[in-house]
């Protein structure tokens, strides 16, 4: 955009022009202020202490709306002032003029805001609603200008002050959408915080009673959406298991706390009964603090579960993360095909291994112990090699490797979140990894279980990307015979994918069927697949990767192959674990 202090700083190639600043934390408007068509962008200046109005000049010069030529119009839009020490707004009494406030004394300065703008009375300009770092509530600002100047003339500090005001824990952003069609936008309101703010009744949904140029909003919901869906809190991370002795695999769900407005946050674990059946599971959340772990850990942090039955009793034991690095461990005492009865020690053997503590448990070198895999947030793979027997696990209080498998050449940056899931393939070690940013890779082993090394396969599995911090789990949900993926991820939620490999692959069985039809063959845009019944169709490459993998339906499938490069490729059929053969 054109600087509009291209006069007194320093422009990179002088050219009088920079980049459009909005800080990392602040909502900005990105809006149709002047009402010429194009978009245009209300942001915070550096200090947050001005609101600059950067006008897109697309329209103006004939450019299509879909371009941006941001030239700053108004460095005090509103001609309001915000403290840089709070949340005060100063207005000013002059349309011409920009508000004062404060003069710098050193302090640290406070930035942060988000910024609503909508044209609240249909006059044609601008009103605002703003949420500031430093307020658990929403100020409402009225304009008196017009959509060319711009001047805040009165303000509301407890908006919406006629109805229930918003009130919660920290940093409010304001949204307007029609959620209910009925040609009105409403209004919602929710922590901009990732992890600080509130994370239980902490969407607020306010229905327009009033008019489109006259809304009237009241309160409808506090929990708008999160009232229908799995929500643990920050940092959600899934373990998958029988605890309840009836044969089907239940969800255990740790997360980052769970914080209510007024309250400490707490530390919780979520336990989801399996109601379901074994080809149709269905979760039903039992309880919201499962062993108690509120009151246990006495700080709020992650928790991360994994099932293991570690002492070879036919039950399930829990191994606990936690976001100090510290490991619990939970002993199963019920026996097989009971409900769960834990015992726990608290700090484990104290082991220590870095923020964030991910256990994942398998035997990695083959003489049928299970070994303990503990990932960390600074790029580290701890291995904990267990030198005791099959009833009794005993394991150091140092890892016996701290990169194990050399996944990464560096610590002492965020890259690797935790989250480990291994499996067998084939004769082969596979795993999914989660990462920080997003990311979910697959890897093989090469080498002997414990000095080999894991190799990159795809770095970003699907291209999903289901949030930052992903966790991931391994369990064959559906009783299909095909490894499940379970993911957890920052937002707090649980998704479920189902993968291209089989659980049992060294044991698979062939079954012969002629009611299978495939065609045509060469294929070029669309493989169709007729059958009558459901199976898994697995097409991979000469070299054996899989490049496609989807169930059919009844009757008939298409399956898209445009974008596959030209070549040979093998077609798999899979149905309850089993490897289907086709006669014509």
């Amino acid at each position: 955009m054109k600087s509009p202090f291209y006069d007194v700083i320093s422009i990179p190639a002088g050219n009088g022009f920079t980049n459009l600043y909005n800080a990392i934390t602040d909502v900005p408007a990105i809006i149709d202020v002047d009402g010429d068509g194009d978009t245009d962008v209300l942001s915070f200046e550096l200090d947050g202490s001005f609101l600059n109005y950067h006008q897109n000049r697309a329209v103006e010069k004939g450019l299509g709306i879909d371009t941006f030529v941001m030239e700053t119009r108004d460095i005090c839009f509103g001609k309001f002032y915000e403290n840089m020490f709070s949340e005060v707004l100063v207005l000013s009494n002059n349309k011409d003029q920009c508000a004062s406030g404060l003069k710098d004394d050193g302090n640290p300065r406070h930035t942060g805001s988000t910024v609503l703008a909508f044209d609240n009375d249909c006059d044609g300009d601008m009103e605002l609603i703003l949420g500031d770092v430093a307020n658990t509530r929403l100020f409402m600002l009225t304009n008196g200008g017009n959509k060319n100047a711009a001047w805040m003339t009165s303000q509301e500090s407890n908006f919406p002050s006629y109805n229930v005001p918003v009130e919660m824990n920290l940093f409010i952003a304001a949204f307007l959408l029609d959620v209910n069609n009925d040609g009105k936008k409403d209004l919602i309101a929710t922590p901009n915080e990732t992890d600080g703010g509130i994370n239980r009744q902490h969407i607020w949904l306010y229905l327009n009673t009033g008019t489109a140029c006259a809304p009237k909003f009241e309160l409808y919901t506090k929990q708008f959406l999160v009232d229908e869906m799995v929500s643990a809190g920050a940092k959600s991370d899934p373990a998958i298991g029988d605890l309840t002795g009836d044969g089907l695999p239940d969800l255990l769900l740790g997360g980052n706390g769970v914080y209510r407005q007024g309250e400490l946050k707490k530390c919780r674990l979520n336990f989801y009964k399996n109601t379901g059946t074994k080809t149709q599971p269905e979760f039903t959340l039992q309880e919201e603090d499962y062993l108690n772990m509120s009151v246990l850990s006495t700080q709020p942090l992650a928790l991360s579960p994994a099932l293991a039955d570690m002492d070879d009793d036919g039950d399930l034991d829990l191994w606990l993360g936690d976001g100090n690095g510290r490991l619990y461990f939970f002993t199963n005492t019920a026996g097989p095909g009971s409900q769960a009865n834990f015992t726990y020690v608290y700090p484990y053997n104290n082991i220590f291994v870095g923020q964030d503590a991910k256990p994942c448990v398998r035997d990695v070198n083959g003489d049928g112990l299970l070994d303990l895999m503990v990932g960390e947030q600074n790029n580290e793979l701890n291995l904990f090699l267990n030198t005791g027997t099959k009833n009794n696990p005993v394991f150091p209080n140092i890892p016996d490797q701290r990169n194990y498998g050399g996944l990464f050449s560096t610590t002492d940056f965020y890259t690797f979140n935790n989250s480990i899931a291994t499996f067998e393939n084939q004769g082969k070690r596979m795993a999914y990894i989660g990462y920080e940013d997003g990311r979910l890779s697959l890897y093989e082993w090469s080498g002997d279980g414990i000095n080999g090394t894991w190799v990159l396969l795809d770095a970003n599995v699907g291209k999903i990307h289901r949030g930052n911090k992903l966790n991931t789990e391994l369990a064959d949900v559906n009783g299909d015979g095909i490894w499940d993926l379970v993911l957890g991820n920052f937002g707090g939620g649980v998704q479920f994918y189902s993968t291209p490999f089989l659980v049992n692959s060294s044991s698979t069985q062939y079954s012969v069927l002629d009611n299978i039809e495939m065609y045509p063959n060469p294929a070029n845009d669309y493989l169709q697949i007729k059958s009558s019944d459901q199976y898994w169709v697995i097409i991979s490459d000469v070299q054996g990767k899989t490049v496609c993998a989807k169930r059919t339906a009844e009757a008939l499938t298409s399956i898209d192959i445009k974008d596959l490069p030209k070549g040979m490729y093998f077609v798999k059929f899979l149905q309850q674990g089993k490897l289907i053969t086709c006669k014509n």
